[in-house]
């Protein structure tokens, strides 16, 4: 017989019992946005991506609030091309009425003013899947995206992270 913590957990989600009733593997949870970082080689302790990316990206950190999941990670390559991730993300934003004016005289300015304005967001995310891709025929095949927003919460300095400057 399983431990109370195990039938705690197995009561608390569903259970499919035939083909119909399973779904496809997305994340939909309530989070945080409590790191945001554009072009800084970083990573996460015990990570699979741990090299650094050779396109310039904005990475977000995304700690949720509404379940014992691990916090979750995005990367998105600032461009000014439909299509894109990064253009996915600024959409839903702009769709939920967050619209971050970025200040600054240089891009990189900007793009880190952006970034600090990101951190404390709290949004409810939800993976999109099959996006159309930049090109035809292309598709973006998992994309997490705010599709709900809540508000600012102050957050504390993160904990757990490793940064490596270069």
């Amino acid at each position: 017989m399983a431990d109370e913590e195990t039938l705690t957990e197995m009561e608390t989600r569903e259970i499919a019992f035939t083909p119909e009733e399973f779904r496809e593997a997305a994340r939909d949870f309530r989070g945080v946005i409590v790191r945001a970082e554009y072009n800084t080689p970083w990573t996460i302790e015990n990570s699979p991506f741990a090299e650094t990316q050779k396109i310039p990206q904005m990475r977000i950190q995304i700690r949720p609030t509404d379940q014992p999941i691990k916090d979750q990670y995005e990367w998105y390559a600032p461009t000014n091309i439909k299509n894109t991730r990064w253009y996915y993300f600024i959409k839903a934003l702009n769709d939920l009425g967050v619209v971050i004016q970025p200040e600054g005289n240089t891009l990189e300015e900007r793009i880190n003013d952006f970034c600090k304005k990101l951190i404390g967001l709290e949004f409810q995310w939800k993976d999109h899947q099959n996006l159309p891709g930049l090109r035809p025929g292309r598709i973006i095949q998992r994309l997490l995206l705010p599709v709900r927003f809540y508000g600012k919460r102050e957050v504390k300095p993160e904990t757990g992270v490793t940064v490596v400057q270069i």
